[in-house]
């Protein structure tokens, strides 16, 4: 879940995370559109008692914290900042500590057994070199994302509703030229879980989403 250009930390906070799991190929249909592989993070449930944590090395700063919002039920925000580039500034200079990554990311979770909401960001800003006379270009990444989960329980088995909202957007600045790429996205993801019976059991469900493109 990398997502500064420099490669130096990634999207979610560890504190949201529950597991990792990789599949190089063959996955399957929940996976809809993937066929090369396929990264899934699980995040955790959000509960249980309050929580603060804070931190801070030579590359970034971070907080992060957990609210219980009743039985079962919580709130949790998390942020983080970089700050490689002023520490390299007293080293190499102004204009070389450019080539250091300028990231920060946020996160916002909100949980309880029937409805979930996740909203998640990051910003990223590089300057790399172009060869020409010493001239670089500027290299920003940004996403906004919105995850919402209502589910419903019988006896009979669990539907889980997913609605999903996204925009993200690339600009590379290279003198007095700018050239941005936009994209936003909005799907649905249904699933049906049937009881098992026995050593049998069943999934069924439904995955949609519209896309924009643009180029400027």
């Amino acid at each position: 879940c990398s997502s500064d250009l420099g490669g130096f930390t990634s999207v979610v906070h560890p504190a949201f995370v529950d597991g990792v799991t990789f599949m190089p190929g063959g996955v399957d249909p929940r996976y809809g559109g993937a066929i090369g592989g396929v990264v899934d993070l699980a995040t955790v449930q959000v509960d249980g008692p309050p929580r603060v944590e804070a931190g801070a090395d030579l590359i970034h700063a971070g907080a992060y914290a957990r609210v219980p919002l009743g039985e079962h039920a919580g709130l949790a925000i998390a942020a983080r900042r970089s700050y490689l580039d002023q520490v390299l500034k007293r080293f190499v200079g102004e204009e070389e500590s450019k080539i250091a990554p300028r990231f920060k990311d946020w996160q916002v979770k909100v949980d309880s057994p029937d409805f979930g909401a996740f909203w998640l960001g990051y910003s990223d800003t590089i300057d790399a070199p172009t060869g020409t006379g010493g001239e670089t270009v500027e290299v920003t990444v940004r996403t906004q994302q919105v995850h919402l989960r209502a589910t419903r329980r019988t006896a009979v088995g669990t539907l889980t509703v997913v609605p999903t909202l996204s925009v993200d957007d690339r600009t590379f600045a290279y003198s007095e030229s700018l050239d941005k790429r936009s994209e936003s996205r909005c799907g649905l993801r249904a699933q049906w879980d049937g009881v098992e019976d026995g050593p049998v059991g069943y999934r069924v469900g439904v995955d949609a989403w519209k896309g924009d493109y643009s180029v400027k």
